[in-house]
């Protein structure tokens, strides 16, 4: 997660001096979020799985008219492309684990796939593909909005960002 935040910071914040927090912190915590749910690298550069499908599924959520250009209309074509790759990627890694190749994953599509529940039931492809999109959807504007407030509340107040820069700050 460091590593990824860093090198999200020093090329896509270090070369500009002002930056739109909120868009840029979107972009990274979708590639964060796929890196730890479900080990992937790539999707943030993916064209068939960038960040505004998600925003299209959470807009889903508003006035549904299902007319070309409207966001409901959007949030269901942005659906149907995340329905269609996510199996992909859980059948990829179904094999992965029969084969070996994925024998120490820690993220969470792995552990789905391999863990029982409680009741002994091991998580079947729907089943996880739903965990999935439900926590990429939840956690993608929670996490963004969050980072966005702090960093707002940090270029407010200079000094206390001094401090926390140079690691002289007190949290007691």
């Amino acid at each position: 997660m460091d590593s990824m935040t860093r090198e999200h910071l020093e090329s896509d914040w270090s070369p500009y001096e002002e930056v739109k927090v909120f868009p840029m912190t979107k972009d990274d915590t979708f590639a964060l979020v796929c890196r730890l749910f479900m080990n992937i690298e790539t999707l943030r550069t993916c064209p068939n799985s960038p960040t505004h499908l998600l925003v299209s599924l959470r807009d889903s959520l508003r006035c549904p008219i299902n007319v070309p250009g409207t966001p409901f209309n959007k949030a269901v074509e942005g659906g149907k492309v995340i329905r269609q790759e996510l199996p992909n990627i859980i059948r990829q890694r179904k094999e992965q684990i029969s084969e070996g190749k994925d024998a120490n994953a820690r993220d969470l599509l792995s552990r789905l796939l391999t863990e029982a529940d409680d009741d002994c039931s091991v998580h079947y492809e729907m089943d996880a593909s739903n965990k999935i999109i439900g926590l990429l959807i939840a956690s993608h504007d929670t996490t963004s909005t969050a980072i966005t407030v702090i960093v707002n509340y940090l270029a407010s107040l200079p000094h206390l960002y001094e401090k926390i820069y140079k690691g002289n700050c007190s949290w007691s």
